[in-house]
């Protein structure tokens, strides 16, 4: 058998009918070979046959969409000879991607051995001197994460079956910004701890990881109640879902939101040393005025400053609550149990109310809690709507609102206070984003709203 044949594809959108992981794709493109051996031996898997031939890529354009991946402007030129190792060597390989530039060190001719198996036939076989660098290339995943990073001496080593990545990843701009509602909602449903593959090529599912991470200070985290900013040093190993961290990292500046009061972090020491369990040392502080309604001696305090300290990892936390007196050049410690501050941050009252409820748990998780109980009345209660509405100014004016639809499109409400004021009231839907609500107290005073209900991206 002697085959030759040469092929120029002025239009390289055809990529996107051989790879359903491509969304869209446009270029050129040529390939040639050719093909001499026994044809019926090869195809009995007796023995190989002989090739010899090219491809190449002129400004290739290909969009990855489910991996958040997209190549732009490639350019390649890729020769392969079966009598030669490495079977596939690569003259040139270069290329945009996802808005940075990729670049492949061709000095050393790099390839891919193909190797002869009677058991299977061609398979790839070993890397040769595939040396990556990475320059302002961005990854992300919608309303979750974006990371801006270089990397250096990227090295794909061993085989195709157990590949290798080392080398050096610089992080120069990053932002997680999930919203906490949906962290909410994955965290209770499947999420794992710990990167995925998101996309099933075997070279992705069995690569083995060994890199060093640099962030120098600018990876923010941002969400409702979360604004912070960290710095880290990183060696990863082990495989994309299975991953082996040692790591050392540091808050440089944040704040958090705790029932509308804003902490301050003064000290965040986040550590890492194999599995994804980091233990963690967070120190935040707010400052509350005393008008003593809070029930503290304005004599003994004129401001009040709480302190929380949280220590521990994922499985486990010890989580510590001061009061100091402030305003004052002397700083004393105030004599208020865990209960009490909590109350007092809380409700705006040094009175341990509900203690039994809130004393076990953590004041960070408070804001996503609320989140949560709100999600699950509606689904345990069948409500159309149920909110907890926090007034961080007064504690006391904290208000319970619940909506059960009764018909189509009329619901009951009814409204309940802390400082015991009721309401009870009809609500009707006027097309899909109004509604018109009307509602009575207990004490005979009545209200009437049109309400406007709209989703935000």
């Amino acid at each position: 058998m002697s085959v030759q044949f040469e092929a120029r594809l002025g239009d390289m959108s055809i990529l996107s009918l051989l790879n359903k992981e491509i969304i869209e794709s446009s270029g050129k493109g040529s390939i040639g070979a050719a093909i001499t051996g026994n044809l019926r031996n090869f195809l009995s898997k007796q023995e190989p046959i002989n090739f010899v031939g090219f491809c190449s890529f002129d400004n290739l354009n290909a969009n990855f969409e489910r991996a958040y991946i997209k190549f732009e402007d490639m350019n390649a030129n890729i020769y392969f000879d079966s009598t030669k190792k490495p079977t596939i060597t690569i003259d040139e390989f270069d290329s945009k991607l996802n808005n940075g530039e990729l670049v492949l060190d061709t000095s050393q001719k790099p390839g891919v051995d193909i190797l002869w198996d009677k058991d299977i036939g061609y398979k790839v076989g070993e890397f040769k001197d595939i040396l990556i660098t990475m320059r302002d290339c961005t990854f992300y995943q919608p309303r979750v994460y974006s990371i801006t990073m270089d990397a250096d001496q990227l090295r794909l080593r061993r085989n195709f079956d157990n590949p290798l990545l080392t080398g050096n990843i610089n992080i120069k701009e990053g932002q997680y910004v999930e919203s906490l509602q949906s962290l909410i909602n994955n965290l209770f449903s499947t999420r794992e701890i710990g990167a995925k593959a998101s996309l099933d090529y075997p070279i992705l599912k069995n690569l083995e990881l060994d890199i060093d991470v640099q962030i120098p200070g600018n990876m923010k985290m941002t969400n409702e109640i979360v604004d912070a900013e960290a710095e880290a040093t990183a060696r990863v190993r082990g495989s994309l879902a299975d991953p082996r961290v040692r790591a050392n990292a540091r808050i440089v500046e944040g704040k958090f939101s705790y029932f509308g009061r804003e902490f301050t972090i003064t000290k965040g020491d986040i550590s890492n040393e194999s599995k994804i369990d980091p233990k963690y040392e967070i120190v935040a502080e707010t400052e509350m005025s005393n008008d003593g309604s809070t029930g503290i001696d304005t004599n003994l305090a004129s401001n009040i400053k709480v302190q929380m300290e949280v220590k521990g990892s994922l499985n486990e936390r010890i989580i510590n609550l001061s009061a100091f007196s402030s305003g004052s050049a002397v700083q004393q410690k105030l004599d208020l149990n865990q209960s009490q501050i909590i109350s007092l941050l809380t409700w705006g009252t040094s009175e341990a109310l509900f203690s039994n409820a809130f004393s076990t748990t953590s004041p960070l998780l408070m804001e996503p809690t609320k989140w949560l109980v709100e999600s699950q009345a509606e689904k345990l209660l069948r409500l159309k709507e149920f909110q907890i509405q926090l007034d961080s100014k007064n504690s006391r004016e904290t208000r319970f609102v619940a909506a059960k639809q009764v018909m189509e499109q009329i619901a009951v409400t009814v409204d309940f206070g802390y400082s015991g004021q009721q309401w009870i009231g009809l609500q009707r839907e006027v097309g899909k984003n109004f509604a018109i609500a009307g509602k009575v107290s207990q004490d005979g005073e009545w209200g009437l709203d049109l309400k406007l209900k709209r989703d935000f991206p």
